[in-house]
């Protein structure tokens, strides 16, 4: 089921209506649009075949694996009118946008090569066994009863995995169209020639009738949303690897991870004005766009980076916590807030000094704190790489444990120290643990770790010291 709320002014208190939309079985909405009646549109993908679509709308027999669907929503939250809109396999609907005469744009991806078309652009072209996607882009009447234009747009490169999926749709005030694409191939796709074996990014323009005007590729990346602003211009959002090719304003600190991407197109598609990136040690990436009146963009996302640039901040440190203490042999814990990195892998104690502290981190090396973790400067010089993975202090030989928890109880205990342990997903709990390592040994690597679902990682306390300090690091991936 999906969960819809709905506000008649950005300045009211409360929500005016709560709805559910769904049945039997999961739906999900990706995409939600308003008009100036305060009507509500929701498009997205569901696998129920009692969706409560309405009589007399486009489509109201369940046909795939999972449908797109498409509703709309009166002021008060009932549904004026539904439908499914796909064919025999996988359909999903990632936009929906509305032209001044109140026609609905949707765009999604289909895998169905029944998947119902109108005057298309491209049909299905695909001749390769195996997954492979379609980005469409679909125009319904203002009463859902009716399918005005369908296409499907994608690369003609034949191979299997192929996909194109697309990110977001808007319109503009003259009713035409604007979408952003996501492809793994640039083969054969519509508007363009000798376009290269590469992935990136297509921003398809078509007019009212769904004649194609242009689309302008974007090498790499991959985009979440697109806007317009009074003059045509198109801007889109999303994210790259930040040691994809660019031409980016501003770059990451660290060119392994993910960084969230914006650039602006000129009215007619042909030249890419600006683009920018924003991100810095860990990862970052965009989630949504717009443009407000003045011509100020503003975008919306997600960052795992501890220092990712602010101006003005309403918080200026990450939420996420994910360093915590205990004085009591861990029976409470308590997070350490305003930490200057973002992604801890492992800790170790001074054992001369049990209030020194060092930790390793994925996405600004080495820190340090002598005052029980209350306070960290930055400990790695002479260290290249920013992702440290392990270290130990000294010609100790102890073992230290990176802990169990198990799911069902969300509780974290210390097991036997032992020799290194791989973790099993099918077990009904996860075990890290280290294990000796060479007198005053550190390792680093330049790549990123892959993170099980949730890390939990802790020094054991010494036997016969009550009270020692236990340090307990989480990751919530």
């Amino acid at each position: 089921m999906l969960f819809c709320a709905g506000s008649s002014t950005v300045h009211a208190a409360g929500a005016v209506f709560t709805t559910l939309l769904g049945d039997s079985y999961q739906s999900y909405a990706s995409a939600v649009t308003s008009d100036a009646q305060s009507n509500t549109y929701v498009a997205g993908v569901t696998a129920a075949r009692d969706f409560p679509v309405t009589a007399g709308a486009y489509q109201t027999t369940f046909s795939g694996t999972d449908d797109a669907f498409v509703a709309k929503l009166g002021p008060d939250g009932k549904v004026v009118w539904a439908t499914y809109l796909g064919g025999s396999s996988q359909n999903w609907a990632t936009g929906v946008a509305l032209d001044s005469s109140g026609n609905v744009w949707v765009t999604g991806f289909t895998a169905s090569t029944d998947f119902p078309i109108l005057n298309p652009i491209q049909t299905w072209l695909a001749t390769a066994p195996g997954d492979y996607a379609y980005a469409f882009v679909s125009k319904l009447s203002p009463d859902g009863s009716k399918l005005l234009y369908s296409t499907l747009l994608g690369s003609t490169a034949g191979f299997a995995g192929t996909t194109a999926s697309p990110a977001g749709i808007a319109v503009d005030s003259n009713g035409n169209a604007y979408v952003a694409v996501n492809v793994s191939s640039a083969i054969g796709y519509p508007g363009t020639q000798n376009a290269p074996e590469q992935s990136g990014i297509f921003v398809t323009k078509l007019t009212p009738q769904g004649t194609l005007v242009y689309s302008y590729f974007h090498p790499n990346g991959a985009a979440t949303a697109i806007a317009l602003d009074s003059s045509g211009a198109i801007y889109v959002a999303g994210s790259s690897l930040a040691n994809d090719p660019n031409t980016a304003t501003l770059v990451s600190a660290a060119p392994v991870f993910q960084q969230a991407i914006s650039f602006k197109l000129s009215p007619d598609g042909s030249t890419n004005l600006w683009e920018t990136a924003l991100g810095s040690s860990a990862q970052s990436a965009a989630g949504a766009i717009a443009v407000d009146s003045a011509g100020e963009v503003w975008i919306a996302g997600s960052t795992s980076s501890a220092n990712f640039p602010l101006v003005n901040p309403l918080q200026n440190t990450l939420g996420e916590r994910p360093l915590k203490t205990s004085t009591d042999s861990g029976a409470s814990w308590t997070p350490i807030d305003n930490l200057p990195f973002a992604l801890p892998q492992a800790i170790e104690v001074d054992p001369t000094t049990p209030t020194t502290l060092y930790i390793a981190t994925a996405d600004l090396g080495v820190f340090k704190s002598v005052d029980g973790g209350v306070t960290w400067t930055a400990a790695s010089k002479g260290i290249a790489a920013s992702n440290v993975s392990a270290l130990a202090i000294g010609s100790r030989r102890k073992r230290y444990t990176l802990g169990h928890r198990r799911p069902s109880t969300n509780r974290w205990t210390a097991p036997t120290p032992g020799p290194l342990s791989i973790p099993h997903p099918h077990r009904s709990f996860r075990s890290w643990w280290t294990r000796k390592v060479p007198t005053t040994s550190m390792r680093s690597s330049s790549t990123p770790r892959a993170f099980p679902e949730r890390r939990i990682s802790a020094r054991a306390p010494t036997v016969g010291q009550p009270g020692t300090p236990f340090h307990l690091l989480t990751h919530p991936w």
